[in-house]
This record gives C-alpha cells, sequence and structure tokens, in this order.
C-alpha cells in the first residue's frame, strides 16, 4: 500500500514567472507518484491589458486551470489566488449540482501516477511591454512506495 508522509510535503516554489501570451508556460516538474496538495499564485507586476480583462491559470496538459480558474491577472502585485475555494480548479474541489451548487474542497489533491509539468497560462495576451511577473508555490509529497 502506498502512503503519505505529511512530514514529507513540501512547498515549492517558481519566482518571477513571466508570463507574455496565451501560451502555457512550464512552471513545475512533477515527480511519478507525487500528490499536489495546493496551489498558491502571487501577482508579482500585473498584466497591463487595454482591452478586457485578462486571467491566469494554473494546471497541466489535461487541465489547463485544474488548479487555479481565472484569476485576474491584472490585479495589484500582492495579489494572492489558491487561498480561497472560489480560486480552485477541479483538482482541488468537487461542485455538487445542488440548488444551490455546492463547491467542497478535495484536501487530497491530484496524484501524478507518471512525471507531469504544471503549467501557467494567461486567458488573454497582454499589451506590448504589460507582461506580467507570478511567484507560484505548490505544496506536494511524494508517495511512500510500500
Amino acid at each position: 500500500m502506498a502512503t503519505i508522509c505529511m512530514s514529507d510535503a513540501e512547498w515549492v516554489q517558481t519566482k518571477d514567472l513571466e508570463l507574455t501570451s496565451a501560451t502555457a508556460v512550464d512552471a513545475f516538474a512533477i515527480p511519478a507518484n507525487t500528490v499536489v496538495m495546493a496551489v498558491l499564485v502571487r501577482v508579482a507586476r500585473a498584466v497591463v491589458r487595454a482591452a478586457g480583462v485578462t486571467n491566469i491559470r494554473v494546471g497541466d496538459d489535461d487541465d489547463d486551470d485544474g488548479f487555479v480558474v481565472d484569476k485576474d491577472a491584472e490585479a495589484a502585485a500582492g495579489t494572492l489566488y489558491g487561498d480561497d475555494p472560489s480560486d480552485y480548479g477541479v483538482y482541488l474541489k468537487k461542485t455538487y449540482a445542488t440548488t444551490p451548487a455546492v463547491d467542497v474542497h478535495i484536501p487530497g489533491g491530484k496524484l501524478y501516477t507518471a512525471e507531469k509539468t504544471l503549467k501557467a497560462k494567461l486567458d488573454a495576451a497582454p499589451d506590448a511591454g504589460g507582461t506580467g511577473l507570478f511567484d507560484i508555490w505548490i505544496l506536494r509529497a511524494k508517495l511512500d512506495q510500500d
């Protein structure tokens, strides 16, 4: 049986990840048999875009916003996402189709049985010279294989 030892869980950071377009940028290499339990995103330098709102997403190749869903990339520097259930993607919550809909946090997160890359992207390109910088942290733990 595989177990997770929480004492082995660690926060890992990518600092000043520059997002210049709606193309995904590699943020973290996730080893096989790793659980990603939380993702935090801090705006270090806001995106500038005159027409419309630009959002940041964090996920993987299977779901580009599996961890953080469409949060305002034009928000003030220091704005933090991932600390509120409204920020969570499908890897971190389950939505029940009740009236009203109920979101439940999934404390286990997402298990990666094979190597994977977590990515960040914007949903629209910023203005020329308006690229954003973001600091991203993940809480991850490696599964012990018994």
